[in-house]
């Protein structure tokens, strides 16, 4: 496990937001799924943050989609977002990267 790894987990109203902080190994992959289950049977979009990611690396990408394909009644929609989206992201997942020159501001997303 990375020494540096972080997750950080917190509700909006219905929003479910994640940030992954660190090296995205197995360890931190099976921390989110963990989280994802525990929220499995609510209504919300959950917004994984990925902007705090130095690496992205293969396995963790696997135990992420094997998870992801294998929920059929996972009822919170996920949306990927900032530099590191489309290398965590499940294939024709919504995924954003943020515009560096746009960061900060609200809505400031351009879609991956």
């Amino acid at each position: 496990m990375s020494p540096d790894f972080r997750i950080c987990v917190h509700w909006f109203d219905k929003n479910l937001n994640v940030k992954l902080m660190g090296d995205f190994d197995e360890n931190l992959a099976t921390k989110l799924v963990s989280i994802l289950e525990g929220n499995s049977h609510r209504d919300c979009l959950a917004f994984i943050q990925t902007k705090g990611l130095k690496r992205v690396l293969p396995g963790a990408r696997k135990i992420l989609h094997r998870y992801l394909r294998a929920q059929q009644a996972f009822r919170c929609r996920l949306i990927f977002l900032d530099a590191n989206a489309s290398r965590v992201a499940p294939a024709g997942s919504l995924s954003f990267r943020t515009s560096s020159s746009l960061e900060g501001t609200p809505g400031a997303a351009a879609p991956h």
